[in-house]
């Protein structure tokens, strides 16, 4: 192997090296642990007017059936819910994400 190339393997190793040094563990928090507040939704029917305005519809990620329903309240809470558009009907939970 030509010297440049194990001086330029060298440096990338070096610098990887030194770049994972540097990393640090973000802080989790759990559900149950954060400020965040899951409920059961009252109805898994329709969507409760309380919920507030629709912001913004994401894809449910894992499940191709699911899609991610963002609101906020008059609060500027936001408000997840999930639907699943082929039964039809709202997940069984409702997440709420408070804002300062």
């Amino acid at each position: 192997m030509p010297r440049q190339r194990r001086i330029v393997f060298g440096l990338a190793a070096l610098a990887l090296l030194v770049g994972l040094s540097a990393c640090q563990k973000l802080p989790t928090q759990t559900l149950g642990g954060s400020l965040l507040r899951a409920e059961k939704p009252t109805s898994l029917d329709s969507i409760p007017v309380e919920y507030g305005n629709l912001v913004s519809v994401t894809t449910g990620g894992a499940n191709a059936n699911e899609a991610q329903l963002w609101f906020e309240q008059a609060d500027k809470t936001i408000v997840l819910v999930r639907m699943n558009f082929v039964a039809g009907a709202l997940g069984d939970t409702v997440v709420y994400i408070p804002r300062r």
